[in-house]
């Protein structure tokens, strides 16, 4: 993966493969709208923002580049439910390449946070979903 565009193509493939529907909210009109609309089976939907950072190095501890207004439409959703939308975050580490899910208001990212690793074209999206807290629906 190259950029920013490839790698929400790749998550969105990940987020289908896995029975979940993905849609880019492309929104040239209005800043500050997340990238992605996530539904995965037996969580509530999400919001992702999609940050990539490239080549990193070994323990990298980076802050997560947000515009005002993109930080604070995140806030907005989690005052009315927590978790509801996040950074997704994806950078390359030793001729990996990883995806991991941040808090909205934590503002950085390490390779200590919990992260999947993309393996036979696909990220483990539920694990991603169980790590960080995103609200199970249980039931059918």
């Amino acid at each position: 993966m190259k950029n920013e565009a490839e790698f929400k193509t790749a998550f969105k493939k990940s987020v289908k493969a896995q029975g979940g529907f993905s849609i880019s909210l492309a929104a040239p009109m209005v800043s500050g709208v997340p990238d992605l609309y996530v539904i995965m089976p037996r969580f509530t939907p999400v919001l992702l923002e999609a940050k990539w950072l490239g080549e990193v190095p070994i323990g990298f501890d980076k802050k997560i580049k947000a515009t005002k207004l993109q930080q604070m439409t995140l806030d907005e959703c989690n005052k009315v439910h927590f978790n509801s939308a996040l950074y997704l975050v994806g950078y390359k580490l030793e001729k990996k390449i990883w995806a991991c899910l941040v808090i909205h208001n934590c503002g950085y990212v390490s390779e200590n946070w919990i992260r999947v690793e993309y393996i036979n074209k696909s990220f483990d999206v539920k694990y991603l979903f169980l790590g960080i807290g995103v609200t199970r629906i249980h039931g059918s």
